[in-house]
């Protein structure tokens, strides 16, 4: 895996605004992360929750997801989601529901700043975002 991940800046602004979109009546948006060379492609995901301030990916909709897109196949290396009211840090059920070894991506509606980390032994570990335009 690379040391750093890349991410145009039109696609983290257009998740950013479903993010706060969803944020403001408390619910969270989710997908998949796809890498691209070491470039991040957002898969979204149906959050299957209706909990306000939580995320549920379930596998179907997960497969379901991927198939339509044009990069099914792909190397599907972790998740984002969207925090409504916290700022972009996993909280503990975040690293919990999540695989070792993978990233995490996260939205955070209150401040509009997106944090990129690695889940591996049960922590979070920042890991390195480069946003560009093109």
């Amino acid at each position: 895996m690379p040391h750093f991940y890349r991410i145009r800046h039109s696609e983290l602004h257009r998740y950013m605004r479903r993010a706060v979109q969803a944020g403001k009546w408390g619910y969270e948006i989710c997908g998949q992360l796809v890498l691209q060379g070491s470039h991040l492609t957002f898969v979204p995901v149906k959050n299957s929750t209706n909990d306000l301030g939580s995320f549920e990916m379930w596998y179907t909709w997960t497969i379901l997801a991927l198939r339509k897109e044009p990069w099914f196949g792909e190397p599907l290396i972790g998740a984002y989601h969207s925090h409504p009211s916290s700022p972009a840090v996993p909280g503990e059920s975040d690293i919990a529901g999540s695989r070792s070894n993978t990233l995490m991506l996260i939205l955070a509606c209150c401040d509009q700043k997106a944090g990129l980390w690695r889940i591996r032994g049960g922590a979070a570990h920042r890991a390195i975002l480069c946003v560009y335009r093109g």
